[in-house]
């Protein structure tokens, strides 16, 4: 039955990475659509409340300074008058009324003057109004909120009016105490426009969204596939390596020659093959590490025909020091390498203690032949042989 094979740890890595990429993205991305939706949306309607308010403190400002002044008056037609014309003192009420009248060429803006006890049936409070001012019992401070009107949405804003001590100018009769509530001016302003608005941000800003998370998911998602493929490479170039390596160490270690790599800058042995401990006499575990002067030319140390004299040592017969402090001959090769980027010298040798042995036997066997070769000859001249038959005469 075929297993599938794990997921190597670094893949898992990367798609661990990849899924806590994707979530943030898509956090930012939903954060900021959210933010700036609730931003525009206060933004607009912020400037749309800055208007009205704007408004209101124009018309009250105006009134104002209209009582502050003694009253506005109005040139009207009266034929009884001199020149036909005569003067109307205009109180702030209808002063109000004017200016609201100016805000009707604008569709669905309305200003006006209310109250909970009007003089006016026409300043009457509809049911918002009505609803706020029995609210804020005696309180001064402005209110806004959005109403909806026939399906509409409209921003109603009313700011209380008191009694001052202008006011009894005109509402003396009335004996309105100063200080109390006495009605508020009601604006009220459509926000389709301004809605309207707002549906085109919000489209642009969902359509940016829906563009941004997707495309930044893909690239999270292409830029992950990307690292895992790369990690892949990775992995099968290190198992490649790995291999070569045992390859290499394989045959290193199968060479019937010792071999043995010298790093060239500290002069300390860095790696040898069975062989060459075998030869030295120690393990290869004592071997490393140790100066390579120690067993292998003893009687040239600082004075390296590879790394200080810069000579060649192709089979050339030398004398390496044992661990026990014997010494043997050897036919040694050396030559510079790069192992990692480091220069190394890889040194190569045999053990030619046998040979010597054989020629020293073989030697020493000529040696005996020719002394009896002497000594047969010398018997040639003492004793009378016959060179035919060999024999003595």
């Amino acid at each position: 039955m075929h297993h599938p094979s794990p997921t190597p740890p670094r893949r898992r890595k990367t798609a661990r990475y990849a899924w806590f990429l994707a979530i943030l993205w898509s956090a930012l991305v939903i954060t900021g659509v959210g933010w700036d939706l609730y931003h525009h949306a206060n933004h607009s309607r912020g400037t749309v409340v800055d208007q009205a308010r704007g408004m209101l403190d124009q018309a009250w400002e105006t009134c104002r300074w209209a009582v502050g002044n003694g009253g506005v008056y109005q040139a009207v037609a009266d034929p009884t008058a001199a020149g036909g014309r005569r003067l109307e003192f205009v109180n702030p009420s209808r002063l109000v009324r004017e200016i609201a009248s100016l805000c009707e060429d604008l569709p669905g803006m309305r200003v006006r003057l209310t109250s909970s006890d009007p003089i006016r049936a026409a300043n009457a409070p509809d049911p918002w109004e009505r609803r706020t001012l029995d609210s804020l019992a005696g309180s001064t401070a402005e209110v806004a909120a959005v109403e909806s009107l026939d399906g509409a949405p409209f921003l109603r804003l009313l700011r209380p009016l008191t009694v001052a001590r202008e006011c009894h100018t005109c509402h003396e009769e009335q004996g309105y105490p100063v200080g109390t509530l006495r009605g508020a001016v009601s604006l009220t302003v459509p926000l389709a426009e301004q809605r309207d608005s707002e549906w085109s941000h919000r489209l642009v800003t969902l359509g940016a969204g829906l563009v941004l998370l997707p495309l930044g998911l893909a690239v999270i998602g292409l830029g992950a596939r990307r690292i895992a493929a790369h990690l892949d490479w990775v992995e099968g170039a290190k198992e490649e390596l790995q291999h070569s390596q045992e390859r290499l160490q394989s045959i290193f270690d199968a060479v019937s020659a010792g071999l043995v790599v010298i790093d060239a800058e500290s002069r300390h042995i860095v790696e040898a093959n069975p062989t060459a401990a075998a030869i030295i006499g120690a393990s290869r575990e004592e071997i490393l590490g140790s100066p390579c002067h120690r067993y292998l030319c003893p009687d040239q140390v600082d004075k390296c025909p590879i790394a200080d004299l810069a000579q060649d040592i192709d089979s050339a017969e030398r004398v390496l020091q044992r661990a026990d402090g014997t010494r043997v001959p050897i036919l040694k090769t050396a030559v510079p390498v790069l192992i990692g980027g480091r220069p190394c010298i890889l040194e190569s040798f045999l053990d030619l203690s046998k040979q010597k042995e054989l020629e020293d036997s073989l030697g020493q066997r000529v040696a005996e032949l020719q002394e009896a070769m002497a000594h047969v000859r010398m018997l040639q001249g003492i004793i009378p042989i016959c060179m035919h038959c060999h024999k003595i005469r």
